[in-house]
């Protein structure tokens, strides 16, 4: 679809006025334009053939304007451009009694007459205003400022961003000191910037895509200036001094506000969340302080004054509920969804977004609440689930005799594309991430570039979406009403019709009948599909082979011959009549799964290998008949890591803490992993560890394998580990009276480890360090039978590998300040305790902070770092295969990592906020500042974690380092599969666009 005709329909000019108005006008106009004598009857005569349906009272207005003394000179030059406007608006008999009310409430009309005879597209625009909307029109009516707010220049011209309208929302509460009065100015303000948002897109200057982000946008403002001043007075009323940092509050955007296309009157669905449970003084909670907080944001954003109400709030997206309680913590809402979660409300977390209060606690949420949405063991027979979820919401809201007129809930309405889109981001959203958008227009576009819609449905779906969205748009904006249904009388529908851009209510509604006609063959074929989908193989021994082909299994001699024996046993393994009959019985769901896997062949073999290992095998087939999804975890696990899949098998008692459910429930913290290893220590403390270490990477591995959690967390749970197995080896090769810290660097100092990294650390201690350290060394990296803890690497230690292994804090000191090289101050960004001495570990840290922020870095440094980025680009990487290196490459991991260091080390020095080894958290931090652009760092931020999940894929098959994309076609089919993507040229398409988005980016920020 075009600019062009993505812009509002219905705008200025869209319709012919009836009776040919806009050719030269007849004599009884001309005679009306000139205020001549003109007898009554005919005056209504020519009205009414101009679309007034009222003409006696449109003649007795104008005659009321025209006498009225004082303004009457004035009058005359605007009247022959007020009437031929009214009479080809959408409703003229509306405009023109607007109009009039406007002029009673004005208490110079003279001067008003002034500015519209100055410019007629004033008067246009009013005109305009008064046909579409009764409620903009009031707000005209009740404040003549509102007038001179909107013919200002640029005030209707371009959209306008949401910095700057918290900008000039904080401008206009800042001289005001009560909490009554500031909540007043915001009530105005949302008034005013209603009125330029409506004005906006009745003129035909917005699409609908820029309308209901502006609506979106200035409802996050004003409910951030809400939670600021509620605040400020429950922290003053209930005399907190001292606010501590862990107490933390964030408002989630739910519904149309979350997706950023909210509409004139919608309700503002809410979701209020607290970091954790406390006491913030002995008499108040936490969760009591917050609840107070969420009621006064409650009142304040409903009440309503002479300036009318903020927003409707609307919770019953909150966990439970009505029933629920008001506020929740971060844990609670976890434990409900973990727990109590339903399929409505996985459809409604798909739009969630931090809208006010604390982002990074908002984004927390976000990350907590992806598993649950985006869960991996979702098949095709949720599609129905859903559809059965959207009848009975039609049936319950909607009266049967409205469901062709419902533009929302009808029959080929706007939740049914929504429906459509969900559907697909439900099914798929675990395996593509890329289709986790909350824009339900931005999604169809992705819908159709991943070939899950074709391009001619989604085009459709999206022109029906816009089109409905601009008749929803319409019909609330009349009378401020939350309405979604077509009207049946007459002149209603005709103003409809003609507010829509069409000359006839026939011409309306055929372009109606096709849109929604459109969106119901996309739907039922969208049904259709899951339908199939949910048919499950059944497995007969004459028809394995065609059945193993079937499934995807390339090697069908060999699929056959594991088959068979995990069905009746291999050589002399005796199986019992009833576990073949087990075996029988989840074939279905084994087959289902192999299907849906890249690498059939390789999680066949590896599921047959685990079996063997098991050792009981009718008690494992009764666990998994009963129990389909540890069928599935079984053959992901199989599919996207030998490495875990065999430690699994090596440890088959690992199988049954899953089954009683001990291992995959909560999240570990260090904390809790040190009081487990130093338990299982024992008389061998070093096998203790290594058996604990990989009990704990496939517990790890199995919540990433099946989308228990996102990949920050798997990284935060791998970086816990090492941390912890430092933490225990240092126990034991040093005793307690000697002063030695472990610095993380890297992505250990970040806590981003991934699979396959080795742990690159720095030594700090008095003179018995380097000894600690070489045994520490040993402990960590000696070969067993179980495999080592993990490979320590300290050559980023001073003078690199020539330096001595470990240094006191003074020798670490005069090196950093004296001999290190840039590169060295700039890998300095990600140093963190990990072990060892607290206090020493602080002084580090202290002293880090003030050699690498204590000042800001010159433009020779920077330039100095673009080379240092060109030099590891050029001699690191395959300079045949530039283009596969996803780390070292352009527009790779260190395009993001370099961009983010460079601006720490320019601002850290001001902005001590930023001065964290985490890569996104200082992205985050670095933004809320604005020292990034807000769509930059959205763009770096999905792309960095995009090429860390790509990493992560190609790293977990062997727990190796991989930094390079796979050359073998085949190779890379597979990795696209495993990151969700139907085939290798749709990965490496999306793959060259983020690189190409990283770097472009990276040039902007490093310079």
């Amino acid at each position: 679809m075009g600019a062009t005709s993505q812009r509002r329909a219905g705008g200025r000019g869209a319709v012919r006025a009836r009776g040919g108005a806009g050719s030269s006008p007849g004599g009884a106009m001309r005679k009306l334009i000139a205020l001549r004598p003109l007898p009554r009857p005919q005056a209504e005569r020519w009205l009414r053939e101009h679309g007034f349906h009222e003409p006696g009272r449109a003649y007795t207005v104008l005659r009321r304007l025209s006498e009225d003394p004082l303004p009457r000179t004035h009058f005359r030059k605007i009247f022959p451009h007020l009437l031929p406007a009214c009479a080809k608006s959408a409703d003229p008999d509306r405009a023109l009694v607007s109009f009039e009310r406007l002029v009673s409430a004005l208490a110079n009309p003279s001067m008003f007459y002034h500015y519209l005879a100055e410019a007629p597209d004033r008067l246009d625009l009013l005109v305009t205003i008064g046909a579409h909307s009764q409620a903009l029109a009031d707000t005209l009516t009740r404040n003549a400022r509102s007038f001179h707010f909107l013919i200002a220049p640029d005030t209707l011209e371009r959209p306008r961003e949401k910095a700057w309208l918290a900008a000039e929302l904080s401008r206009q509460l800042l001289p005001i000191r009560q909490a009554a009065l500031k909540y007043d100015v915001i009530r105005g303000f949302r008034r005013r910037e209603t009125l330029r948002i409506g004005a906006r897109d009745l003129t035909g200057r917005a699409t609908v895509e820029e309308t209901t982000r502006e609506l979106s946008n200035l409802a996050d403002v004003c409910l951030q200036a809400v939670y600021e001043v509620a605040l400020a007075e429950l922290q003053a009323r209930c005399k907190i001094r001292v606010w501590p940092a862990a107490a933390r509050f964030a408002i989630i955007g739910m519904g149309k506000l979350g997706g950023q296309e909210l509409n004139y009157s919608s309700d503002v669905d809410l979701i209020f969340v607290y970091g954790a449970d406390g006491q913030l003084t002995p008499q108040l909670s936490v969760q009591q302080f917050f609840t107070k907080l969420a009621e006064e944001i409650i009142r304040a954003v409903s009440a309503a004054s002479h300036e009318g109400n903020i927003f409707r709030i609307d919770l019953r997206l909150r966990p439970e509920g009505a029933a629920g309680p008001l506020v929740c913590s971060l844990e609670g809402c976890e434990n409900y969804y973990a727990a109590r979660g339903e399929m409505w409300e996985r459809m409604a977390l798909i739009k969630a977004r931090p809208v006010a209060g604390d982002p990074v606690l908002g984004e927390e949420f976000l990350a907590m609440v992806q598993p649950f949405v985006y869960a991996r063991h979702i098949t095709g027979s949720v599609v129905q689930q859903m559809a059965v979820l959207k009848e009975r919401i039609e049936q319950e809201i909607v009266r049967a005799d409205q469901l062709s007129r419902h533009v929302k809930l009808g029959i080929g309405g706007i939740r049914e594309i929504e429906f459509i889109v969900q559907s697909f981001q439900i099914l798929r959203g675990a395996r593509q991430p890329a289709l986790r958008e909350r824009s339900t227009l931005r999604a169809l576009e992705l819908l159709a570039r991943f070939k899950l819609l074709t391009g001619a449905e989604a085009a459709a779906l999206a022109a029906a979406y816009r089109f409905l969205r601009n008749v929803e748009h319409r019909l609330q904006m009349e009378m401020d009403l939350q309405t979604h249904t077509i009207p049946d009388e007459q002149r209603a529908l005709a103003r409809l019709a003609r507010s829509m851009g069409f000359a006839t209510v026939k011409d309306f509604s055929r372009a109606l009948a096709q849109h929604t006609g459109n969106v119901r063959r996309v739907y039922r074929d969208v049904l259709a599909a899951a339908e199939k989908t949910t048919v499950a193989p059944v497995l007969h021994e004459e028809q394995l082979p065609a059945t193993l082909r079937q499934a995807g299994l390339a090697d069908v001699p060999a699929a056959v011959k594991l088959v068979e024996n995990l069905w009746h046993g291999a050589g002399f393994v005796h199986v019992t009549q009833r576990t073949k009959e087990l075996f029988t019985q989840m074939s279905p769901v084994l087959l289902t799964h192999l299907r849906q896997v890249a690498d059939p062949d390789a999680a066949l073999r590896q599921l047959e290998k685990f079996v063997s290992a098991y050792g009981s095998r009718g008690l494992l087939y009764e666990l998994m008949a009963r129990n389909p999804r540890l069928v599935e975890m079984l053959v992901r696990l199989g599919d996207a890591s030998r490495f875990l899949s065999d430690a699994l098998a090596q440890e088959p008692d690992l199988f049954d803490i899953i089954c009683r459910g001990g291992m995959l429930t909560e999240p570990k913290n260090p904390d809790q992993m040190w009081q487990e290893l130093t338990a299982a220590g024992g008389d061998d403390p070093l096998q203790a560890a290594r058996q604990w270490k990989r009990g704990e990477w496939v517990r790890i591995g199995i919540e990433d394998v099946m989308g228990l959690v996102d990949l920050e967390r798997t990284h935060l749970e791998l970086t816990n580990v090492a941390e912890t197995c430092l933490r225990f080896a240092l126990a034991q090769v040093r005793s307690s009276t000697e002063a030695f810290v472990v610095i993380g660097m890297g992505k250990l100092g970040g806590r981003e480890l991934g699979y396959g990294a080795d742990l690159d650390v720095l030594f700090v201690g008095d003179a018995a360090a380097s000894g600690i350290a070489m045994r520490l060394m040993d402990f960590m990296s000696r070969p067993t039978a179980a495999g080592t803890l993990f490979q320590v690497d300290p050559r980023l230690r001073p003078d690199g590998e020539k330096g001595a292994l470990a240094g006191s804090l003074e020798a670490h000191r005069d090196y950093y300040r004296h001999r290190a090289l840039l590169w060295e101050r700039q890998a300095l960004t990600k140093a963190r305790v990990v072990a060892g001495d607290p206090a020493l570990g602080e002084q580090f840290i202290a002293m880090v902070h003030e050699l690498v922020y204590g000042r800001s870095i010159t433009p020779a440094e920077v330039a100095e770092i673009r080379r240092m980025r060109h030099r590891i680009e050029t001699e690191r990487g395959d300079p045949k295969h530039v283009e596969l290196e996803f780390k070292t490459g352009p527009g790779g991991l260190l395009d993001v990592e370099f961009a983010v260091q460079t601006l720490q080390l320019r601002h850290g020095r001001e902005h001590p906020s930023v001065r964290t080894a985490h890569t996104l958290a200082a992205l985050n931090r670095l933004t809320a500042l604005g020292l990034v652009e807000e769509e930059q760092s959205l763009r770096l931020r999905r792309n960095y974690l995009f090429l860390r999940r790509v990493e992560s894929v190609l790293r977990r098959q062997e727990n190796a380092s991989v930094s390079r994309l796979p050359a073998d076609a085949h190779e890379q089919l597979l990795l696209a599969k495993r990151l969700g993507f139907p085939g290798g040229e749709e990965f490496l398409n999306t793959y060259r666009q983020i690189t190409r988005q990283n770097r472009e980016i990276y040039e902007q920020l490093v310079r």
